[in-house]
């Protein structure tokens, strides 16, 4: 079968049912607060990445022996711990000067990959830097494929992207050419600080994009994510990630993290 064929396979069968299922009841707990930490911001972006095998009777990995990090964050601000808990294990960074945890991945005994991070902007800007956060994925979910794997846990994936907490919140972008803001992301506005906001805001509490499927490790991550990605920005009257140029391929450059933007403020 070609791509299009094991795409709409997937979205007929029944293994679909259930992560549709275990997905609406994960989040429905984190929106109220049952999470494994506690964060330092309400407004969330929520990463899934559910193995099909995880979805069997009884399916179980040795997350306890296993000395694989599954790291959140690459920057080195905040306390990094890992530990035990009821679900598997927990890696996660707490940020002392926002009294909170930034970001966390919980491993689940089935396989099943859950990311959390908070945006960390100013909460009176009311702006989500969904930008930085797809190049954070980005430059995770290869890493966290490779400790899978370790594990013994195989393709196929569904990936799962969510917002939680995001009413009224506009997307912003760090260091997006001016040029393709004015061209092809309009409408939007720049700060001093170089931080281009939409002139939009999101409508509701909680986005749920569609799941999207990933069949080797292999595959391309910037284009499996791709669709994902563009929604979100649509929800702010956005027509696609500016990680992506005109033609759809992804922008391969460096941006100020959101901590090097908010210690610029001070």
């Amino acid at each position: 079968m070609d791509i299009e064929q094991v795409c709409l396979a997937f979205a007929q069968s029944d293994v679909t049912q259930l992560i549709k299922t275990w997905r609406h009841d994960r989040l429905a707990g984190l929106s109220a607060g049952e999470m494994p930490i506690r964060m330092c911001r309400e407004a969330l972006v929520v990463f899934h990445l559910v193995p099909f095998v995880s979805l069997e009777m009884n399916t179980k990995f040795d997350i306890v022996q296993s000395d694989c990090h599954f790291y959140p964050c690459k920057e080195n601000e905040g306390l990094k711990q890992n530990r035990l808990n009821f679900d598997g294990k927990l890696f996660s960074k707490y940020r002392f000067d926002l009294f909170g945890t930034e970001c966390y991945v919980q491993v689940f005994h089935n396989g099943i990959l859950e990311y959390v991070i908070a945006d960390i902007l100013p909460f009176k800007l009311k702006s989500i830097c969904m930008s930085n956060h797809e190049k954070s994925l980005v430059e995770k979910i290869p890493e966290w494929f490779t400790h899978l794997k370790n594990l013994g846990v195989q393709p196929p994936f569904a990936i799962m992207l969510s917002l939680l907490g995001v009413k009224d919140y506009r997307s912003c972008h760090l260091d997006c050419d001016e040029d393709l803001i004015t061209k092809t992301l309009s409408p939007y506005s720049i700060d001093p600080d170089g931080l281009s906001h939409s002139s939009y805001s999101i409508d509701r509490d909680v986005l749920m994009v569609p799941e999207v499927l990933l069949q080797t490790h292999e595959d391309d991550i910037t284009e499996i994510l791709k669709p994902a990605f563009y929604t979100i920005w649509n929800a702010v009257n956005i027509p696609r990630s500016p990680n992506y140029d005109s033609s759809g391929s992804w922008i391969h450059n460096h941006v100020r993290s959101q901590q090097e933007y908010v210690q610029n403020l001070d």
